[in-house]
């Protein structure tokens, strides 16, 4: 999986067509995607193959956007993560407990 974001929009969100035309949507659809409050990321498109990502963010860029492509090696994929059981504050940490008797500290700064 790949995914074209776009980012650090700034509040005018009059930017509907120039994302219609870079996505082949419409500005309807463009607009559902810059409505979200704050400047991003917003995905705009996810992939399967790589081309097609790379494509779009070009259009992006070409469109004035700052676009970011997050190719399949650099998403986190839940198995990469771990589910926290529970977790307790200690002086300096924070004590994070996993599955299987496992845990984690993080220091308090």
């Amino acid at each position: 999986m790949h995914i074209a974001a776009i980012h650090n929009l700034s509040q005018n969100k009059a930017l509907a067509e120039t994302l219609a035309a870079a996505l082949g949507a419409t500005v309807y659809e463009a607009l559902s995607r810059l409505r979200p409050p704050g400047t991003g990321p917003f995905v705009v498109g996810v992939f399967a193959a790589i081309g097609p990502a790379e494509e779009l963010v070009k259009r992006l860029r070409a469109g004035g956007f700052e676009a970011a492509l997050l190719k399949d090696d650099e998403i986190e994929t839940e198995a990469a993560g771990f589910i926290v059981r529970k977790f307790r504050f200690s002086s300096d940490a924070l004590i994070v407990e996993l599955r299987k008797e496992e845990s984690l500290a993080v220091d308090r700064a």
